[in-house]
């Protein structure tokens, strides 16, 4: 399955983090990919997906504001690709901007001190 927002390389991250993370209780891998909406305030940070389905991607959603709401959890890559689909004005984006600079938790931590996360 081809997911057009997702460059060759950031899939083949997802993937190859996804195999690594088999096995291990909680991996705290860095970002591959920040997705957002320019329509919205939600954003999603992924770092992998799973091995037996890779539509399904882990990260961390975020809904931005002066006081984050935030959660952990699977996201499908196919309901992504139907945002991506979208009018310029409604269509998901990847960021071209964001620098990984920690692993997930550590931008965990920053929303919980409310701070920016620098993107």
């Amino acid at each position: 399955m081809c997911h057009r927002f997702l460059s060759p390389h950031e899939r083949r991250a997802l993937v190859a983090n996804g195999i690594s993370a088999a096995g291990r209780r909680q991996p705290d891998f860095a970002p591959v990919i920040r997705l957002w909406l320019p329509t919205s305030p939600l954003s999603w940070l992924l770092t992998h997906t799973l091995p037996a389905n890779d539509d399904l991607a882990y990260g961390l959603a975020v809904q931005h504001g002066d006081k984050p709401v935030f959660e952990l959890g699977h996201w499908s890559l196919s309901a992504f690709e139907s945002f991506a689909q979208g009018g310029s004005e409604t269509c998901l984006r990847a960021s071209s901007v964001f620098l990984v600079q920690a692993p997930l938790s550590a931008y965990i931590r920053a929303l919980i001190r409310k701070k920016a996360w620098g993107y």
